[in-house]
């Protein structure tokens, strides 16, 4: 069963980039996450709705989504 939410390094890792990268979109508000604990976790779906997104942006169709 695939995880629902994933930790700074895994959702690089899903999205093919470094962990500072996932930071920068965080900050650059272009993934939402949430917290639980003192942990901060992305859901699954940020990452396929931010993925989305790329595709939408290259065809000029949406905003910068603050891809680095």
């Amino acid at each position: 069963m695939a995880r629902l939410l994933h930790a700074i390094p895994e959702a690089g890792e899903q999205l093919g980039v470094g962990r500072s990268t996932v930071y920068e979109l965080i900050a650059a508000g272009a993934l939402k996450t949430v917290k639980i604990g003192r942990r901060t976790l992305i859901p699954h779906a940020e990452l396929e709705r931010y993925v989305r997104g790329l595709a939408t942006d290259a065809n000029g169709d949406s905003a910068d989504l603050g891809a680095a």
